[in-house]
């Protein structure tokens, strides 16, 4: 089985999303339990970082909330990157 565990910067877990079969992909997760993570983690942060760092397989742009690595080498990214 698979859990999905969102941490703070500090460390502090504050969504665990789990029992989810091992062939399910993490970012399927999150677009099923966005809600849930909205309703109950990003509602009571209020003023607290909202972002969420992920790595490249949440990279589709649908959520805000997600930070990913930029796509380039240190050669073709521009320095806003």
């Amino acid at each position: 089985l698979k859990s999905q565990v969102i941490f703070t910067l500090k460390g502090l877990a504050v969504h665990i999303a789990t029992n989810y079969k091992g062939a399910v992909h993490d970012k399927a997760i999150l677009d099923e339990t966005i809600d849930d993570f909205n309703e109950n983690v990003v509602s009571h942060h209020i003023g607290d970082p909202d972002k969420i760092i992920a790595d490249k397989g949440y990279q589709d742009g649908q959520f805000e909330q997600i930070v990913t690595p930029i796509k380039g080498s240190y050669y073709t990214l521009s320095p806003e990157d």
